[in-house]
């Protein structure tokens, strides 16, 4: 029953229900829900309110004596239908008792919490020495969800290494299962056998690198501030591919995924920061030509739609940053917002990429630089 609840609330998160839907299908379920207080009971209003149970569109309810009647105010025809007190009750699935049942469960603590009308907070847990979120999620169809799970590392404010979204019945496909992943959001649906119950086969069966801590030198510090860098966030090229030229890079500890072509925009940011003082590349024009447009880095959708879509593949990752503070536009130049001590490069591996753009900027890249990603952990 709660199953069947919670799918419905994933098209309405503010659904309730009819005593008589449950009671009648659910019995012994809908009993039991009631003294485990999983579900609170809905004031019935004065006057009757509305009745929609079985109905195309919701019919008039009018008090009368005792007892209560129904009419379609569409329909003058319509005969009255004599309702009941318990015709009229319904119920809400209680959300933060729900949370509860989980934590139980499966050892979390923490206080529940809405993060959004469609994200519910149920807790948290330690993992093999990984810290893990857990969040109760109502989505619809594919483009919403998508864009709910990826906010879902900001709305966590990156405290967890992994969250895992426990979802009634949506699961990504398997190019955005990967894209999420990055992200370190790990999509479940509920045990059939136990529904409060999380398998977390998946979202441990891989090691977690965590981001490294790095610390400037005074005088890195001192260009830091000299060039009004704007974001501390350890990137690491990791020199992986996923299928469809998938690249991935790690801000900050969380994965994002670039295809080829916005991979080698962002590679060429970075090659920038060891090639010039401040990082500024000039972009060029797509009528006068020259920066970056001559080097062949735009594609004929324009130089704003590209920086634009590579802004937004980050978003989700910076935590306490705009993806315009991220990757900066000034006068016509466009950087990489970071100190180069903060990048770290698996080269080794990119010089092996099956593109030849990314090799062609990997050999740019001197061997002995960035090399704290190669040890892990801290950098200081």
């Amino acid at each position: 029953m709660i199953r069947w609840m919670l799918t419905r609330m994933e098209k309405s998160p503010s659904a309730v229900f009819y005593e008589k839907e449950l009671a009648e299908p659910f019995p012994g379920q809908f009993e039991q829900a009631k003294r485990e207080k999983l579900l609170r009971h809905v004031d019935t209003p004065l006057d009757g309110g509305s009745y929609a149970l079985g109905r195309s569109h919701p019919l008039i309810v009018i008090s009368v004596g005792d007892k209560f009647e129904a009419f379609d105010d569409e329909d003058p025809e319509f005969d009255p239908i004599e309702l009941t007190p318990a015709d009229l009750a319904r119920w809400r699935l209680d959300l933060e008792a729900l949370a509860w049942r989980f934590q139980q469960a499966n050892g979390l603590h923490g206080n529940p919490a809405a993060l959004d009308d469609r994200l519910f907070f149920m807790g948290e847990a330690k993992r093999d020495d990984l810290s893990l979120a857990f969040v109760l999620a109502l989505l619809p169809e594919e483009r919403p969800a998508r864009r709910l799970l990826t906010a879902l590392p900001n709305l966590l404010s990156g405290m967890h290494d992994r969250i895992v979204a426990v979802c009634p019945s949506y699961f990504p496909t398997q190019v955005e299962r990967r894209h999420l992943e990055s992200l370190h959001v790990f999509v479940v649906t509920p045990n059939d056998a136990d529904l409060f119950k999380v398998d977390l086969s998946q979202v441990l069966r891989e090691p977690l690198r965590k981001a490294p801590r790095i610390v400037l030198s005074d005088k890195e510090e001192e260009e830091f501030g000299t060039h009004g860098f704007k974001s501390r966030l350890p990137i690491i090229i990791t020199g992986r591919t996923e299928r469809r030229a998938g690249n991935v890079v790690e801000v900050g500890g969380a994965g994002v995924v670039l295809t080829d072509v916005p991979f080698r925009l962002f590679l060429r940011l970075i090659v920038a920061l060891y090639e010039t003082e401040n990082g500024f590349l000039p972009r060029g024009s797509m009528m006068g030509g020259g920066g970056l447009v001559a080097e062949g880095f735009y594609t004929e959708e324009g130089l704003d739609q590209a920086v634009h879509r590579l802004r937004v593949r980050f978003g989700p990752a910076l935590p306490d940053l705009k993806p315009t503070q991220f990757i900066e536009i000034r006068g016509g130049q466009i950087r990489l917002s970071t100190h180069p001590r903060y990048i770290a490069c698996e080269r080794e591996k990119l010089l092996r990429h099956a593109d030849q753009i990314v090799r062609d900027l990997a050999e740019r890249i001197q061997s002995g630089q960035s090399q704290w990603t190669l040890m892990g952990g801290e950098a200081d």
